[in-house]
C-alpha cells in the first residue's frame, strides 16, 4: 500500500470523469463534488468544536449555534 494521498483536484477530476465532449456534465459533477466536500468539512469542524467544548467546558450544548464557517448561510 502506498503512502500517496491524491489532491482534492485529482479526486474532483476523477469524480467528474472529465469528458472533452460533455462540459455540462463535468461542471454538474464538479459542483456536486464541491458540495459534498463542503459538507464533510462542516461535519468535521462541528465534531471538533463539540469535542473541544466537552474538553474545556464539560458541555457541548451550543454546538448547533456555533459559527461554523463551512456552513454558509445556515443558522
Amino acid at each position: 500500500m502506498s503512502d500517496y494521498t491524491p489532491t482534492t483536484e485529482e479526486v474532483r477530476d476523477a469524480f467528474a470523469e472529465i469528458k472533452e465532449d460533455d462540459f455540462v456534465g463535468w461542471f454538474k459533477a464538479e459542483a456536486g463534488f464541491d458540495r459534498w466536500l463542503a459538507e464533510v468539512k462542516a461535519q468535521a469542524w462541528q465534531e471538533g468544536y463539540k469535542q473541544g467544548s466537552l474538553d474545556n467546558y464539560g458541555s457541548s450544548s451550543d454546538v448547533k449555534y456555533a459559527d461554523n464557517h463551512y456552513r454558509k448561510g445556515e443558522k
